[in-house]
């Protein structure tokens, strides 16, 4: 039981860190064409 919920968490914590990561990289991408257009 203890298993699980710690599977769920590193599951949460990993979901949120690549979220963070996939709108930094969104982000530069989306200055970098601001600035090249």
């Amino acid at each position: 039981m203890l298993l699980i919920l710690q599977m769920k968490k590193l599951l949460i914590h990993q979901t949120f860190w690549f979220g963070k990561i996939l709108s930094v990289t969104a982000y530069k991408d989306g200055h970098l064409n601001a600035i090249l257009v």
